[in-house]
């Protein structure tokens, strides 16, 4: 079969892994690399170039087991990644920070800094974390925790603020690239899932970069077309019809990897119920820059960690500083590269490197419960549209979900019982 792939972020590169293997397809991507890399950068350093992921992805075992599994069979090494991180008000120093200490294998913990911030409330935050992370996922795998908002939650449960105010709000905010009204907003229950799964969890990065897992998980394509936006897709009684580049194209099957927003564009025949169920999954936008300017760090360099967040607004979004060099072993004892999502503080013009503003799905109870109807619709039969993506699942959209939703689309074109012919081997034509 004849199978288009419309966007290349993880779903879109999963689905073609999967795909390829039995059937012909067709990768569209309308930035002029392959999406999951088209952000990157590189960048001159002095004397020598660092490629540096944008934004920067890491993983772990523990939340991200398909994802893990996926890079093993194509043979995408991973590299530690050490996400200590301290925490400041705009103007004030670091009250809070943690250090990583791997323990072998797969398993690292976190332990708060004594020397940062004031003991009392550090004892406060480490008592209410530690019940957090061992009785909330009880309570999660009993059923007791139900559909209902973080913040109601905890209040509910008796959390002080100096955990969540100071510490998980905005570690979510972060992590959701949101901001922290959106966290408190967001599903207790997929948050908990989220911490229960990744404690005690080693997390890490690709080691040779997002570029080889662009090479690696599109090998299997057919012909790839980058630069190639597609302006229109459309269902038809013998399959689905892409408008893209010059013509318009018959696919026996079509998987939209692309953010719902832009399916819901892009896809011209939506039935009222599809449209309704694409409006209600939320979408939020950040900025993120790449640079060598300090100013954004802690002003004392010895409180410097790989992660530094500075809390302005504290309804809003943070402003969180990567220092590059302390992830990046390539990056050691090279002049400071930092990047930086969503800046209160403009950079030095003289150290800016990148800009590019970023979309993501927003994770709220309306989306989750839209995207569990979306999924229950794809599981019909003779189905030849299909969508996929970090939204289309109960739980974070990280890159996680990514590989789940496009690997449950695969599932059900494998198992659609229409011959295949032999898929053409003539090579992809390369990002």
């Amino acid at each position: 079969m004849r199978v288009a792939v419309v966007g290349s972020g993880i779903a879109g590169l999963t689905a073609t892994w999967k795909l390829g293997l039995e059937h012909e397809v067709e990768l569209f991507e309308a930035q002029p690399t392959l999406g999951m890399d088209a952000a990157s950068v590189s960048v001159d350093l002095g004397r020598a170039h660092a490629r540096v992921d944008v934004p920067l992805r890491v993983f772990g075992s523990g939340y991200y087991p398909r994802l893990t599994e996926l890079y093993a069979e194509a043979g995408i090494p991973r590299g530690g990644a050490d996400y200590s991180a301290s925490y400041s008000r705009l103007g004030g120093p670091s009250y809070f920070a943690y250090k990583t200490v791997e323990l072998g294998g797969d398993r690292a913990v976190s332990l708060p800094d004594p020397r940062v911030g004031r003991p009392s409330e550090n004892l406060t935050r480490l008592a209410q974390g530690a019940r957090f992370y061992l009785s909330e996922p009880l309570r999660l795998k009993a059923g007791a925790i139900g559909d209902v908002a973080l913040e109601a939650y905890l209040c509910r449960r008796g959390y002080a603020a100096a955990f969540t105010e100071d510490v998980l709000y905005p570690t979510l905010a972060a992590i959701l690239t949101c901001s922290q009204d959106d966290v408190r907003a967001a599903p207790a229950a997929a948050v908990i899932d989220f911490f229960g799964r990744s404690a005690g969890t080693s997390f890490g990065r690709v080691a040779t970069g997002t570029r080889t897992v662009v090479e690696r998980l599109s090998a299997r394509a057919a012909r790839i077309h980058v630069g190639t936006p597609v302006r229109r897709v459309r269902r038809a009684s013998d399959g689905v019809l892409v408008e893209a580049g010059e013509a318009e194209q018959r696919f026996d099957h079509v998987v939209m990897a692309t953010q719902a927003h832009l399916a819901r564009r892009l896809v011209a025949d939506l039935d009222d119920e599809e449209r309704a169920l694409f409006d209600a999954v939320g979408v939020t936008s950040f900025e993120c820059v790449v640079h060598s300017d300090p100013a954004l760090m802690p002003e004392d360099r010895r409180g410097w960690r790989p992660i530094n967040a500075l809390i302005g607004d504290p309804r809003g979004m943070p402003m969180y500083t990567m220092w590059m060099n302390a992830i990046i072993d390539d990056l050691g004892g090279r002049p400071d590269l930092f990047q930086t999502i969503n800046p209160l503080r403009a950079p030095d013009p003289a150290l800016e490197h990148h800009r590019i503003r970023l979309d993501r799905p927003l994770l709220d109870l309306e989306g989750q419960a839209a995207v569990r109807r979306l999924a229950e619709l794809q599981r019909a039969p003779g189905r030849r549209l299909w969508f996929c993506g970090s939204y289309l699942t109960d739980g974070f959209p990280l890159l996680e979900a990514g590989v789940v939703s496009a690997s449950a689309v695969a599932e059900g074109i494998l198992g659609s019982g229409a011959a295949a012919p032999p898929a053409r081997r003539s090579g992809p034509r390369r990002p």
